[in-house]
């Protein structure tokens, strides 16, 4: 059971509830992953370990398997609701028979990924991981940065999107330099946004340059 409380309450917590609490503090990646999961989800986590299982919402069914080393479950994954992956996809050599899995499965995808645009020593960038989603008819749902180096992504069926309409989008970054938020902007805001986005980039001295309006304004400080 997850509590949800301000850390400064002195809780009554059963017998190794504390212990439990104390250890999800320090995975930042699976506390963030967990919001990803609805109640009630049944969950494959393909992940490197089973920090996410004590962070699971209210009647979720679990099953945890190793990809890396054996065959993907194919039967698992057909029973499944989402599929998780943290930390294991830097280590599959090869990916592209792993999204031919994923793509027969037809279900949601949680992974994270540490792009080399981002100064990760992996094979892939964020807009070549991007395409390599839409070969295999996936788009990207939501995303959210980990650390400096690392994405957490919810990915999703193409053909399970509801149509999106054309929309103008700003994109403004506090400088030109070369810190998280402008790479964000720079390098991932467009594979993130659908293909329907009119992107629009300007920085705090480009404002005067601004349309009239848009539909979204994304502001990233740095």
């Amino acid at each position: 059971m997850n509590l949800h409380v301000n850390r400064n309450l002195a809780l009554d917590l059963p017998p190794g509830a504390l212990h439990q609490a104390l250890a999800a503090q320090t995975d930042p990646r699976a506390e963030l992953a967990a919001q990803f999961i609805p109640q009630g989800s049944r969950v494959l986590d393909l992940s490197r370990d089973a920090a996410l299982e004590r962070l699971l919402p209210n009647g979720c069914d679990y099953q945890r398997c190793d990809v890396e080393t054996g065959d993907f479950p194919a039967k698992a994954a057909a029973k499944s609701d989402l599929i998780m992956m943290l930390g294991s996809l830097d280590q599959i050599a090869d990916i592209e028979s792993l999204f031919t899995h994923l793509r027969f499965c037809k279900r949601d995808v949680v992974l994270s990924y540490h792009p080399s645009d981002l100064g990760a020593a992996t094979a892939l960038s964020f807009y070549e991981m991007a395409r390599l989603f839409d070969r295999y008819g996936f788009r990207i749902e939501c995303t959210t940065p980990v650390d400096d180096t690392q994405v957490l992504m919810r990915l999703t069926q193409a053909d399970r999107l509801t149509p999106v309409r054309p929309c103008s989008v700003a994109v403004v970054s506090a400088s030109d330099d070369n810190n998280f938020g402008d790479r964000l902007g720079l390098h991932m805001i467009n594979a993130l946004l659908p293909g329907e986005a009119d992107v629009h980039h300007l920085t705090f001295r480009t404002l005067n340059e601004a349309r009239a309006s848009y539909d979204l304004v994304v502001l990233g400080t740095g």
